[in-house]
């Protein structure tokens, strides 16, 4: 499962410079909540919940996707709360309140947009495209690589046959993995044991995966494009709730052929993550980060240009400027003087002016 979750495609966003820190840095933080979260579902304590509430506290500043695991907060506290009331509702409140936190932060003292795509772009709620979206990333989770190719690498129909076959064999096994893991879940006697929710067989860490699964895919459908970073946690979480419902059913006394279905699922996806990824080595461009990094540095850098009241960019037109700029909240984000971008060519006399900058394209 390790070997997995490191050959996966979806790790190529990792290889993005800041963007890179920061989902890496996100989804550490997120293995660690998960961790915790099973811990305080385990044995109701102080420690773990407090584990959960300051990791919690940190994914969601480093990245406001993660905002939704308020949800797997509350189901915890839900589960744990005839064992430990206090802790549950500490639990629930730190998740409740850290999410309305982040919102209020944002909005009136940031007074930054809240539900804003790459491109600052607003996220609208029509229910057609972000059904698709799902559909879309549940075929990713089982092996079968769907998506547009700008931003999915390698899309199922556009990959040649013997990728397509292997895909399919690929979500075949993990299918009838999770259907199994379902199906037996359900229907086992219920044990003594403090994992299982009470009053049926089904194991709380596996309810919890489910959870969790569900509400990531959701959050990363609620777009207009939909980004491999954002199915990276989701896919993590999937491979988890396969390997511990595959020991589950292969406890002493069960079958073994969940280990045979896991195995092959893991090997066909070897093959395929690699491919998939080798078709576009250098899909990522680092233009965009160095540009916005470089005029923050030039700016930064001079007392004059901090100074002035109005900073003008000429030479060369600055691809996706909107977007690498924010749509004009670049300065009031970073503290620095308001912008103006004039294309075209730049006179020496006008480049000696100490409020003039100029970009020089690649090439």
């Amino acid at each position: 499962v390790v070997v997995a979750a490191n050959f996966t495609r979806f790790t190529n966003y990792v290889v993005m410079a800041e963007t890179g820190i920061t989902e890496s840095a996100a989804v550490t933080l997120y293995l660690l909540y998960l961790w915790a979260l099973l811990r305080v579902m385990e044995k109701p304590a102080w420690m773990s919940a407090g584990a959960v509430a300051a990791l919690f506290i940190l994914m969601v500043h480093l990245h406001e996707r993660y905002i939704v695991l308020a949800v797997a907060g509350l189901f915890a506290a839900l589960v744990i709360h005839r064992r430990n009331r206090p802790v549950s509702l500490f639990l629930a409140t730190t998740s409740l309140v850290t999410a309305a936190f982040n919102i209020l932060i944002k909005k009136l003292v940031l007074q930054t947009p809240f539900l804003r795509e790459t491109t600052t772009q607003a996220i609208d709620l029509s229910i057609r495209p972000k059904v698709i979206f799902f559909l879309d990333a549940c075929l990713n989770m089982l092996g079968i690589n769907r998506g547009a190719s700008d931003l999915s690498l390698y899309d199922y129909l556009e990959s040649p046959a013997w990728l397509r076959v292997i895909s399919v064999i690929s979500a075949i096994l993990a299918l009838m993995l999770f259907v199994a893991v379902v199906l037996g879940s359900g229907n086992r006697r219920p044990p003594a044991d403090r994992w299982r929710i009470p009053g049926s067989g089904w194991d709380r860490s596996l309810v919890l995966l489910g959870v969790l699964l569900v509400i990531l895919l959701v959050s990363a459908s609620i777009t207009f494009r939909q980004e491999y970073r954002w199915l990276f946690p989701g896919y993590l979480t999937f491979l988890l709730l396969l390997a511990g419902g595959a020991r589950q059913l292969a406890e002493p006394g069960g079958a073994r052929y969940p280990y045979w279905l896991l195995s092959g699922f893991l090997l066909c996806g070897i093959p395929r993550e690699i491919t998939i990824r080798m078709h576009r080595q250098n899909f990522f461009e680092y233009s965009a980060c160095e540009t916005a990094n470089l005029l923050y540095e030039a700016v930064t850098r001079s007392p004059e240009l901090m100074k002035a009241r109005l900073i003008t960019i000429g030479g060369d037109e600055v691809p996706e400027a909107d977007w690498v700029f924010l749509e004009g909240k670049f300065s009031s984000y970073y503290g620095l003087p308001p912008l103006r971008f004039r294309g075209g060519e730049t006179t020496p006399g006008t480049l000696a002016s100490p409020t003039m900058l100029r970009y020089d394209g690649p090439g």
